[in-house]
């Protein structure tokens, strides 16, 4: 009697290596697809800053700094006391925002640079040609006037409308604005994010 036969060993044939070389590709791409959604929270955006900025400049014009029954018409003395406060000055209790940081009162992450500026023209009606200047509440007269006007002193009370880091130098911002109504006069609240 003869001994069985022992199956002949053959290589890897076609068919498993196709069905190996499709598994680690199929796992391989999952992993990066993963790992790209993981830390995509962690990377920078400009659709994300657009809709962060405009959302800012909605949420000051319209309730933090003006009321939703009448949006766009900033409280003079809410307004004023917003960037008197976020320059060490207190909150009064009838404004909407507590004393916190610029960005934890618009709800931003500190990793956000954010910042809000009132400008407009103070000299007279606005023409085509004006170049809106930054503002400044001047506490003695009860006005708006230029920031660089010699009646703006903000160590004697009066109020830089701006707050926040200058965003001059900066590559790329987002910037969203709001023609207000302040003190009786037109003027345009800016939002800068970057």
């Amino acid at each position: 009697m003869s001994a069985p036969a022992k199956p002949v060993m053959r290589g890897q044939t076609t068919l498993d290596f196709a069905v190996g070389a499709v598994i680690f590709v199929g796992v391989v791409g999952f992993v990066f697809l993963f790992v790209s959604s993981a830390v995509t929270p962690f990377t920078g955006n400009p659709q994300d800053d657009t809709v962060t900025a405009n959302r800012v400049a909605d949420e000051l014009t319209g309730d933090q700094l003006g009321s939703p029954a009448d949006p766009y018409v900033l409280d003079t003395f809410c307004t004023r006391a917003f960037f008197d406060s976020l320059d060490g000055g207190s909150v009064p209790e009838r404004c909407v925002y507590g004393n916190d940081s610029l960005n934890d009162r618009v709800g931003i992450p500190d990793r956000k640079d954010l910042n809000v500026t009132v400008v407009g023209n103070v000299t007279g009606p606005p023409t085509a040609t004006d170049t809106p200047v930054m503002l400044c509440w001047d506490e003695g007269d009860r006005r708006l006037v230029a920031l660089s006007d010699t009646a703006c002193d903000t160590g004697a009370g009066d109020v830089a409308l701006t707050a926040g880091p200058d965003p001059t130098g900066e590559d790329s911002t987002i910037t969203a604005r709001r023609s207000i109504s302040l003190a009786g006069r037109d003027a345009i609240l800016v939002v800068e994010v970057w």
